[in-house]
């Protein structure tokens, strides 16, 4: 839980009421590599926090698995605002063993009536959150090479935790493509 009081004292100074409303009312859930959860964008009662590992947001069917967002340890997953245009995230998957912290939306909107600085985490959470798919917007608008080379300049611990067909399906490539770019360099 230290990541993520790290992470919301950056945004804001937290008062010692709602670090302990927090800590009493985040629940910690282990996950083990290449298992699923079923994530319901705009049904979740859950807000979550990535405290350790890489998890995917994927579309899952009976034939494919497409990566649409990769989560990283200190990333925020709000349900109703990481859904890309035209694309649903209806699972998570784990890449790795990974932690979430999850609070839920009610839980939340009640420490927002308790402690004033809970509504700037709020809205700076979710300012990062739409930041963040603006982001992926723009990054799959790039030619393949340069998203190539920005996702392993910007997060290039994803190339040690994640399987190529996991990461050409982020990337928007076929596993090929991928390869292809990746052994040119």
């Amino acid at each position: 839980m230290d990541l993520l009081f790290e992470k919301l004292n950056a945004i804001t100074s937290l008062s010692s009421g709602l670090k302990t409303y927090l800590a009493e009312h985040i629940e910690k859930s282990p996950f083990i590599v290449n298992t699923h959860m079923p994530y319901h964008n705009f049904r979740s009662t859950m807000l979550y926090f990535v405290s350790s590992g890489y998890v995917g947001g994927v579309k899952l069917s009976n034939t494919k698995q497409v990566s649409l967002v990769i989560f990283s340890p200190g990333d925020f997953i709000v349900p109703s605002l990481t859904k890309p245009k035209r694309e649903f995230i209806n699972t998570l998957s784990f890449y790795t063993p990974a932690v979430l912290l999850a609070i839920t939306v009610e839980d939340a909107k009640y420490a927002l009536t308790l402690y004033p600085e809970a509504f700037e985490l709020f809205v700076r959470i979710i300012d990062e959150q739409i930041n963040n798919g603006n982001i992926r917007e723009l990054f799959l608008r790039m030619p393949k090479q340069e998203r190539y080379d920005y996702l392993f300049t910007s997060k290039p611990q994803l190339l040690m935790h994640c399987t190529a067909q996991q990461l050409a399906s982020y990337l928007n490539l076929s596993k090929r493509q991928f390869m292809r770019l990746k052994n040119t360099k």
